[in-house]
């Protein structure tokens, strides 16, 4: 009987490093992996806001080059950034700082292969906001080990631009649809600029509705169709000014829907 309790005793000293090594390893890959998904979400945001389009290609650093369905995920990314920028440009769009922050979710690793799921929160200062948006998006990101370092093979999210615009989406047509709606615009009535677009928010709520009628569930095609992309700044920011917490009409910024409006 001591003798058994002696030979497992000694088993157990043996065994007990053997665990403690594939934890702290695993710990290890781990961190590897949250700071390669940083560096992907940072870059990516960044040269959004230095309109950057360049420096995307670094991009291609960060995701598995040998595998197609990775370079579909990167050609994506890519393409959708750069529309940003050409959107950003257009509109007088400025972005001066923002924060990505992760927060894992789940993650799964197996030999060479990463599941990882989390929540991607991103605080983000806009030039036409006076406070920062913030932003909440899931994804699903799938990495391989190739020479001790990980890439991303697939980046599975989903937020409004890209319940839009998905994969398969020919963003230089849709670039070059947009340049022909903004031909089209400079001799209508329709705000060039952000400034200007404040100023027909301005006249609305002061008693001086503009004949244009916008629609909320207006069609791509129309004349408002190149605000589509800006549609959730607008909306924050007639909201934080024209509404207040009192859940009544005693703010001095209400205005009834009098024929007047």
């Amino acid at each position: 009987m001591k003798k058994s309790i002696f030979i497992l005793m000694v088993l157990t000293l043996a065994l007990s490093p053997v665990t403690v090594f594939a934890k702290t390893q695993n710990e290890s890959e781990e961190t590897k992996i949250k700071s390669k998904l940083q560096e992907y979400f940072d870059l990516e945001l960044s040269s959004i806001k230095d309109k950057d389009k360049d420096a995307l290609q670094d991009l291609g650093k960060l995701f598995n080059n040998d595998d197609i369905i990775s370079r579909k995920f990167l050609e994506y990314e890519i393409n959708r950034s750069e529309f940003l920028i050409n959107s950003h440009e257009e509109d007088g769009t400025e972005i001066s700082s923002f924060n990505n922050k992760i927060d894992i979710l789940s993650i799964s690793i197996k030999d060479k292969e990463a599941s990882v799921e989390l929540s991607l929160n991103q605080s983000i200062d806009y030039n036409f906001l006076k406070e920062p948006f913030e932003n909440e998006i899931n994804h699903k990101v799938k990495l391989v080990k190739e020479n001790d370092q990980w890439l991303i093979s697939q980046d599975d999210y989903s937020d409004n631009l890209k319940e839009l615009f998905g994969f398969g989406t020919d963003f230089n047509s849709i670039s070059k649809l947009g340049n022909e709606v903004m031909s089209q615009a400079e001799d209508a009535d329709v705000p060039q600029t952000w400034e200007e677009k404040r100023l027909k928010i301005e006249g609305n709520v002061s008693g001086h509705r503009s004949s244009d009628n916008v629609s909320v569930l207006g069609v791509p095609g129309d004349k408002w169709d190149r605000f589509d992309q800006s549609a959730r700044e607008d909306a924050v920011y007639y909201a934080r000014k024209y509404t207040d917490a009192t859940n009544s009409t005693s703010t001095k910024n209400y205005c009834e829907c009098q024929p007047k409006c």
